[in-house]
């Protein structure tokens, strides 16, 4: 559930073939290729976050807004079966002092922890002392939290800096105590952009890598050990042109969905500038992808994915043309879509989500308990309401035929932007992200950015115009 805005779209033009090659990088006991069984990881217990939140009460509050008198987003988004909501994201502020939070200077991780009603738990702090960014959260089967992001630092705890941008990831328990931080990467840029927890407590990590500056960035995939998140095993996959992994899904059988954004040939022919991937990766092997490319001669990215109870792939994607018919629109605007393959990949259905004359975009995807796929980003249009000023929070309902069954808009009169979503099997359609009005009512401002997480009652769902 994540944005292209970590690293610059670099226009690179290297006429390399398809290369998707699989790299064991075997230092410090880990595996290397010809060692590596990804069954080990195909738990058929595994959590599958993309199937709805585990939370079978309704929340007790509407719209929380949160922060410092700094800038503070949200980017990742949790509920656990007690109903608890995690929030994980980036701030300029303070929110807590000395141990157990270890803020550093610049942009800082924080982590909140709140109850059933919207009240705080517990909030830790970590920062390096460069600027630190957030992209993905996920549970684990013990009530832990794994976040992953991007450093540019060194990360408290984490044993040393690697160089450029580094990935990290950490775990902190329910009562909010870190068990590990790792940071990992090359030389060179390095960004860990989401993540997803398989059977065994192993994590996952996607995002991409420029430790081959051949190459230039690449796909990666890392498998650290839950326990106390060191590499165990790294993959990387790419055309030659720059690759980059936004979000990844595990489906229930252990296949690993992958998708994202790609310069080169990577499953099909460059169509022009940025195209969307889906990469799909047997349980059995990390080494055999499948690949398949879909775009426009514009700008196309993948930005999440989410696996159906039957195998179905749900994406959420942004173009600045038509996905639908591939058609070139050269009017600048950008728009959201949401594509739906089977499990072999093959396509079945797109929609675009919003008008095609307003901008918009999409940043996270669903599916909830009945089957039904929910979509979350920004509109500047009026959809599903009269927009309330800047870009408003616009959620739209899809049933897996690919009807669209409802959709809800609001927003302040400032910009307003959704990040990540979730949805309760209770009902609750929950959103995460960040607004710069009073969102959550006159004087709620708290500073000149601040994070918010709104609950909706997926009834309110309504026939957007």
């Amino acid at each position: 559930m994540n944005a292209m805005s970590s690293i610059p779209l670099r226009a690179l033009a290297l006429l390399v073939s398809l290369a998707l090659s699989a790299c064991g990088r075997g230092d410090h006991g880990t595996r290397t290729c010809a060692e590596v069984d990804a069954s080990s990881h195909s738990d058929a217990d595994a959590p599958d976050a993309s199937t709805g939140a585990p939370c079978d009460a309704r929340l007790g509050f509407d719209l929380l807004q949160l922060g410092t008198a700094y800038a503070d987003e949200a980017y990742a988004l949790g509920i656990d079966a007690e109903c608890d909501v995690l929030l994980a994201g980036a701030t300029l502020g303070r929110y807590a002092e000395g141990a157990p939070s270890e803020p550093g200077a610049g942009s800082d991780v924080f982590v909140h922890r709140l109850d059933p009603n919207g009240a705080t738990r517990w909030t830790r702090q970590y920062g390096a002392l460069e600027d630190d960014e957030v992209h993905a959260l996920a549970w684990t089967s013990t009530g832990s939290v794994v976040v992953v992001g991007t450093t540019y630092g060194a990360m408290p705890g984490a044993p040393y800096a690697f160089g450029g941008a580094d990935a990290y990831a950490f775990l902190v328990d329910s009562n909010g105590d870190r068990r590990w931080m790792r940071q990992f990467g090359s030389l060179e840029d390095d960004f860990a952009l989401d993540l997803a927890i398989f059977g065994d407590g192993d994590v996952l990590v996607a995002g991409s890598t420029n430790e081959n500056l051949v190459l230039a960035h690449e796909v990666s995939l890392d498998v650290l050990d839950g326990t106390n998140g060191r590499v165990v095993e790294r993959r990387r996959y790419g055309s030659g042109a720059t690759d980059r992994a936004e979000a990844l899904s595990i489906a229930r059988d252990g296949t690993v969905h992958v998708v994202g954004a790609t310069l080169g040939d990577f499953g099909a022919d460059a169509l022009g500038s940025f195209d969307l991937f889906t990469m799909r990766i047997g349980a059995t092997s990390f080494d055999l992808p499948r690949v398949h490319q879909r775009g426009t001669t514009d700008i196309d990215a993948a930005v999440d994915v989410a696996v159906g109870h039957d195998g179905e792939v749900y994406v959420a994607a942004v173009s600045h043309s038509d996905l639908i018919t591939g058609t070139y629109e050269n009017d600048g605007i950008q728009n959201g879509f949401v594509l739906k393959f089977d499990g072999t990949g093959t396509l079945l259905w797109i929609r675009r989500v919003g008008p095609a004359d307003a901008r918009g975009s999409v940043t996270s995807i669903v599916v909830d308990e009945l089957g039904d796929v929910y979509v979350v980003g920004r509109t500047d249009g009026d959809v599903a309401a009269t927009n309330a000023g800047g870009y408003d929070v616009l959620v739209t309902r899809f049933g897996a035929d690919g009807t669209r069954l409802g959709a809800r808009q609001f927003g302040s009169v400032a910009d307003d932007t959704p990040r990540d979503l979730a949805v309760t099997r209770a009902g609750d359609v929950v959103v995460a992200g960040s607004t710069r009005g009073d969102l959550a009512g006159a004087g709620s401002s708290l500073g000149e950015l601040d994070a918010f997480v709104a609950r909706l009652d997926r009834s309110s769902f309504v026939d957007p115009h």
